[in-house]
């Protein structure tokens, strides 16, 4: 839902070092949504086919081009100075790894003037981070942390707006059982997991975990990014009756210059039954009159 809204209807370009998932899920549900959508893959044709395969199918992929109203797979570095020099929005994939400076530099030196929005995906915890320890141990969320301050320097310095979201472990991504519109990646995501229970998890979060709702509050006077926190109001009932409120695979967009959220998520709060203690529950109670 979020990487959906992340570029809407803008000439996007998807880039970075983070999960391919989330670049190939961006780069889909952005040319989904309107506008020219975009991911640089290389050389390599293996991955230029697969790439294209995971987001629209096995037929797809093998037609070796894009078609339109679908996500382009840049393959030369022409193509993507002229996706750069075209681009409205950037989102940049750095959930696992951080982007290089001379990947940073690359990408604002050859924007275009048309360069309005910037949309890190990046990890939760890294604000906590700590540095590495002896022997380069350690010190990844830092280094993920210390490319924060790089984007928000580079953005601020251009005037862009920068929007960051934050992940945590990420569940399903796969097509869901929608009718019309994959959710997703395509079948072809679900069918390359090898392993049983992963294979029947990833259906099911993305079977059972849609549906949460976002209500609009009252904005924030002095920031442009919202906050949003997301819960999928799935419920799962247990013997003791509780109801279960998993967290799949989302998210919080982090405000960059004031905590003052503009949306919100709401999820029903689950409902705690009143139990009688033990020596009210024993006591023997008046016979009924008739």
């Amino acid at each position: 839902m979020f990487l959906g809204v992340a570029a809407s209807g803008l000439n996007s370009l998807t880039f970075g070092p983070g999960s391919l998932e989330l670049r190939l899920l961006a780069a889909k549900l952005a040319a989904r949504n309107g506008g020219d959508a975009a991911l640089f893959a290389g050389a390599d044709e293996k991955a230029q086919k697969r790439w294209r395969s995971l987001m629209y199918g096995k037929e797809y992929g093998s037609a070796d081009a894009d078609a339109p109203g679908c996500a382009r797979v840049l393959t030369t570095a022409e193509e993507l100075g002229a996706s750069l020099s075209a681009a409205e929005a950037l989102v940049l994939v750095c959930d696992s790894a951080p982007l290089e400076d001379s990947a940073l530099g690359t990408l604002f030196n050859n924007a275009g003037d048309d360069l309005r929005r910037v949309v890190l995906i990046s990890k939760m915890g890294v604000t906590r981070a700590k540095p590495g320890g002896p022997f380069g141990i350690g010190g990844g969320d830092a280094a993920i942390a210390a490319g924060e301050a790089a984007l928000r320097k580079a953005t601020s310095a251009r005037g862009v707006d920068l929007s960051i979201i934050r992940v945590g472990t990420l569940k399903g991504g796969g097509p869901g059982v929608a009718e019309g519109d994959e959710l997703g990646l395509s079948q072809l995501y679900y069918d390359g997991i090898g392993d049983l229970t992963a294979y029947m998890t990833t259906q099911s979060y993305d079977k059972f975990t849609n549906g949460a709702k976002v209500r609009r509050s009252t904005p924030s006077s002095s920031s442009r990014i919202c906050v949003i926190c997301a819960v999928a109001p799935h419920r799962a009932r247990r013997a003791s009756h509780e109801h279960v409120y998993p967290w799949p695979r989302c998210c919080a967009v982090t405000p960059v210059t004031s905590p003052t959220p503009c949306c919100a998520l709401a999820a029903p709060r689950p409902s705690t039954p009143s139990r009688m203690s033990r020596r009210e529950s024993s006591r023997p109670r008046p016979p009924s009159t008739p």
